[in-house]
């Protein structure tokens, strides 16, 4: 309702940390990975849209758009509201590695404002004639709002698969 971006400004944050790791030779400039949770994975996924840097994100229950949670009732249709729902981010995530994961029953997101945005993933990346390299997994078991049984394990696996090869010079 302020006009501020709260999501630019994290934005900027976490690329400015990226910066400081790569200059200190603590980080890979083709070995970086970004996680999170809920609204971690929200702008775990943000950053990677941002920063070409980024190899690969997961997110576990994700927030994909701000206007489904209950703190913005009232403010769904505020342009900066808009703005920062990642369908937004769809195209500059279309070809890069993500994982998600979601329950069947996360009604505090919303499991269908996940499956939308990896959708828009997918389809900017057919679109852009890119390989499509969105990852979702819904599972019926896991109730309310966390990351299903096994889901870190998983994506462990699925981080060192996507950077796997030689270490940049």
């Amino acid at each position: 309702e302020r006009g501020s971006d709260p999501v630019a400004d994290a934005t900027r944050r976490m690329r400015a940390v990226i910066a400081h790791l790569v200059a200190a030779g603590r980080a890979d400039t083709k070995r970086i990975a970004v996680i999170g949770t809920s609204r971690g994975g929200f702008m775990a996924l943000h950053v990677a849209a941002a920063d070409p840097r980024i190899a690969c994100a997961v997110a576990y229950a994700p927030v994909t758009d701000p206007a489904a949670l209950r703190e913005f009732k009232g403010a769904e249709g505020l342009p900066a509201t808009r703005a920062a729902a990642l369908r937004e981010q769809a195209v500059r995530l279309a070809g890069r590695p993500v994982w998600m994961s979601i329950g069947a029953n996360d009604e505090r997101v919303g499991v269908d404002k996940t499956l939308e945005f990896a959708t828009a993933v997918h389809a900017a990346a057919v679109g852009r004639r890119v390989p499509a390299r969105c990852t979702l997994l819904i599972d019926a078991e896991t109730p309310g709002h966390r990351g299903p049984q096994g889901a870190a394990e998983q994506s462990a696996a699925w981080i060192l698969r996507m950077l796997a090869g030689p270490p940049a010079d």
